[in-house]
């Protein structure tokens, strides 16, 4: 009985240390999920890994190839018999790596426990039936904290008539995004700010207003220099591809002299108005959407409608004033929100959260459902939320 109970608290530990190794991957594998390994042999951990970067190898491989490299000539030895933890359940077809199923079949481990299942259709129980026809055992022990760290892989997997929507926001303990001033430089940590450059680069385009651009002289691009390290590791300067920015303009603010058209080529650039906008003479290379309201919820969904269909935006990061954020978050038109959160109190200021809604009831607030956190230096958080 004591020893089953000790088996149970381990399988815990180590199913959790592999969730941990997965989080460790999670800003810089995309577009692939994020995955943690972890491989147990006679009560001791052997090895490790977690997916780093897409095209290099997944986290099993990235495990294996740890335990060859600390034991060249006896890695084998080590490995066959051993149970593995992967908190996703091994590939089973050829990509830019082979399948980690074939891999794991190879290296005759007796026993792989997986956290989450791949229901994308190149896997599916593929893996699973690979690794049980070699006859290894398989055990299959959900794990939701492993399924909400890779909800934003699997959504974009799936063919939705919009764009998956992540609303950015960086934040005070007291929800303001600024002092009344307007000085927000700078409430969230450098290790934030990495985060968010991180967030614009694996976006197909940011969104925001023309009032928020000009304010802010913001640029939305993606600056290699300021990527968080685990990105550039990886990533070189000529592969860096920059997101095409999505600019609300009805009130006609944008005059073609502002920061954005000095650091993005015009096609690069997507302004919508209600009406015909006055750059579409002066400017003809630019990308216009034309005839829609972006403050009323059936014109903003038509809108990001089209930004899927006929610009191919499939992934897109709202980055914008309080105003703009909040209409998105009360129209409910939103996949995840995405919240850095420093350890600072404003008191007065501009506030990031404030939805023109007036509740009666509880029930009838907006409730989120916290998928994963990571914590940031400073003290800072970085929360993702969904739905609920």
């Amino acid at each position: 009985m004591f020893n089953c109970m000790m088996t149970k608290e381990l399988d815990l530990i180590y199913q959790e240390l592999a969730y941990n190794l997965a989080l460790k991957g999670k800003i810089s594998c995309y577009p692939n999920p994020a995955v943690g390994c972890l491989i147990v042999k006679e009560g001791q951990i052997i090895s490790l890994g977690y997916h780093k970067f897409a095209g290099t190898a997944h986290a099993e491989r990235d495990a294996v190839e740890k335990l060859q490299q600390a034991y060249p000539d006896t890695w084998q030895e080590k490995i066959a018999h051993a149970h593995v933890y992967v908190t996703l359940e091994p590939c089973a077809h050829y990509g830019r790596t082979p399948p980690c199923a074939n891999l794991l079949a190879d290296c005759k481990v007796a026993k792989v426990t997986y956290l989450s299942a791949d229901t994308t259709d190149k896997v599916n129980g593929k893996g699973v039936k690979i690794l049980r026809e070699a006859g290894v055992e398989v055990e299959f022990v959900p794990w939701q904290q492993c399924l909400n760290l890779n909800k934003d892989f699997f959504a974009l997997q799936a063919q939705a008539d919009l764009p998956f929507i992540k609303v950015k926001i960086g934040a005070s303990l007291d929800s303001k995004i600024a002092l009344p001033n307007g000085n927000s430089k700078w409430i969230t940590s450098l290790q934030a700010r990495e985060y968010v450059q991180a967030l614009r680069w694996q976006s197909d385009a940011i969104l925001t207003s023309a009032k928020t651009l000009i304010i802010d002289q913001a640029k939305y691009n993606v600056r290699y220099e300021q990527l968080p390290q685990e990105v550039k590791n990886y990533l070189a300067v000529k592969d860096l591809k920059q997101p095409k920015v999505v600019i609300f303009d009805n009130s006609f603010l944008l005059t073609g002299q502002e920061e954005i058209f000095k650091h993005h080529q015009s096609q690069n650039l997507i302004i919508v108005s209600q009406k015909e906008h006055p750059l579409a003479n002066k400017i003809p290379e630019l990308n216009f959407v034309v005839g829609y309201n972006s403050h009323q919820k059936q014109d903003l969904e038509k809108i990001l409608q089209i930004l899927k269909q006929e610009y191919a935006l499939a992934n897109v990061l709202v980055e914008t004033g309080s105003s703009l954020t909040n209409f998105f978050l009360e129209q409910k038109l939103f996949s995840q929100l995405h919240y850095f959160m420093a350890p600072k109190i404003l008191g007065s200021g501009v506030q990031a959260l404030a939805t023109q809604e007036k509740f009666t009831q509880l029930e009838q607030c907006l409730t989120l459902n916290l998928l994963y956190q990571i914590n940031l230096n400073e003290d800072n958080l970085y929360l993702v939320y969904e739905q609920k």
